[in-house]
């Protein structure tokens, strides 16, 4: 009987031992599974963060870019607006310059202008003058010749002067000279022609004289013989 019972406790014991070490093995295979199945939930929720971190910086990246870009938009559009209304102010300035500038020619040239007019008038008064006076005596035509030739000759403009002035003043005074030039001319014919009539007419008193005087010593040596 004893050993009966001792060999009914060891089968217990035994179909005991084998069901805990099935339940172990049961227990630790659903164990693996777990972990397995919670690794992969972890891992798979980490991937899921970090695609969402991934996607999160990328969004703000691109926000921190068209916030930059914006501000240097900005700031590039005011620096242009400025850089424009400098530019208009400059362009406004040099064209105020400009027409300064040209006023200033206008009237300077305007002045010369009217300068140079009566200084040509007083010239042309002075020949005039001249040429009366030559007019009245054939002996003062020297000094009325020089007279006016220092005054056409003597430089009476003073002052800048274009080009075109310049010609027209050279023209004027090259007339001026030729009309006085012929004028002196025309004037040594009519004093040549007043003193060749001149000597024309003393040759004739002379023969007059002659004649008188031969006239009057043939009657002288005829009044003795008809006495």
């Amino acid at each position: 009987m004893n050993g009966a019972y001792v060999t009914y406790i060891a089968s217990k014991i035994r179909t005991a031992f084998h069901s805990t070490s099935e339940a172990h093995l049961a227990y630790a295979l659903a164990w693996n599974r777990i972990e397995r199945d919670l690794t992969r939930a972890v891992t798979h929720h980490q991937q899921q963060l970090g695609e969402a971190a991934k996607i999160i910086q990328n969004a703000y990246r691109h926000y921190r870019e068209r916030l930059r870009s914006k501000r240097q938009s900005e700031t590039e559009y005011r620096a242009a607006v400025l850089i424009q209304s400098y530019y208009r102010r400059y362009r406004q300035h040099c064209h105020f310059k400009r027409l300064h500038r040209a006023a200033i020619y206008i009237q300077k040239h305007f002045r010369e202008k009217k300068c140079k007019l009566r200084q040509l008038e007083k010239i042309t008064m002075q020949y005039t003058t001249l040429t009366r006076g030559s007019k009245s005596s054939a002996t003062s035509l020297s000094s009325q010749q020089s007279a006016t030739l220092y005054a056409i000759r003597k430089p009476t403009v003073n002052i800048s002067m274009g080009k075109s002035d310049l010609l027209f003043l050279r023209q004027t005074l090259a007339a001026m000279r030729i009309q006085h030039a012929f004028r002196n001319h025309r004037q040594r014919r009519v004093v040549s022609r007043i003193i060749q009539k001149l000597i024309i007419i003393s040759k004739l008193k002379m023969k007059l004289r002659k004649f008188c005087e031969i006239n009057s010593k043939d009657k002288f040596d005829q009044e003795p013989g008809e006495d």
